[in-house]
């Protein structure tokens, strides 16, 4: 039997990460196991299976560990459960995108299979930190978009749906033709601002190492 889920705050989910950081996990294992419990189901609406909800969701909660356990960067200011179910959200698309026509493209490429098996392991570390920077430009380029271009993007993130039949009912937009019209402008808008985010984040990076 599941246990109830419980509503973390975002001061809980510091603390937890704070311990965590000292070698005390038990709070922050604790967060996770509520994180699968309260993120899967979600997460099936995407994927409509358990087992690949659970791979997406387990990806994004070790490169959380990665980047703010290990390497101890500074967490998102808030919302830190909505960036990892966000962070997994975008690895299925990400997945996804040789078969979907998503409006939700990651910056840049990630490398092909053909190139990967004559990569070293520095190449696979250095191209995952580049789709994490990706992810994370798209997802601030998205809180800076603007009425209904934050809302279509958001509403497709938590909904799964991109079909802009099935959308313009749950965004209450006139019809499909105006789904489509503000789509494309506004995945213009986003790209801009992602790339612009990712070049920061970038030199950010440089200055780091």
């Amino acid at each position: 039997m599941n246990k109830p889920i419980i509503e973390w705050s975002q001061a809980e989910i510091v603390l937890a990460v704070e311990e965590a950081r000292e070698g005390v996990l038990t709070q922050l294992n604790h967060f996770f196991s509520n994180l699968y419990q309260k993120g899967i189901p979600v997460l099936m609406s995407l994927t409509k299976s358990e087992e690949e909800a659970r791979s997406y969701l387990s990806d994004a909660i070790l490169r959380f560990k990665q980047k703010f356990i290990e390497m101890e960067k500074r967490l998102p200011e808030k919302n830190i459960e909505g960036y990892i179910f966000t962070m997994a959200k975008f690895a299925f698309y990400d997945a996804q995108n040789q078969q979907n026509t998503t409006s939700i493209e990651l910056v840049g490429q990630v490398p092909d299979e053909k190139a990967e098996e004559s990569e070293s392991p520095s190449h696979y570390h250095a191209a995952d930190e580049l789709q994490l920077l990706q992810q994370r430009a798209m997802m601030e380029g998205i809180q800076k978009l603007t009425g209904h271009c934050q809302q279509l993007f958001e509403t497709i993130l938590d909904t799964g749906e991109e079909k802009s039949s099935k959308l313009y009912p749950t965004l209450g937009w006139k019809d499909a033709r105006q789904v489509t019209t503000r789509r494309h402008d506004c995945t213009k808008q986003l790209k801009i601002k992602a790339a612009v985010i990712l070049e920061t984040l970038l030199h950010q990076k440089n200055q780091e190492i």
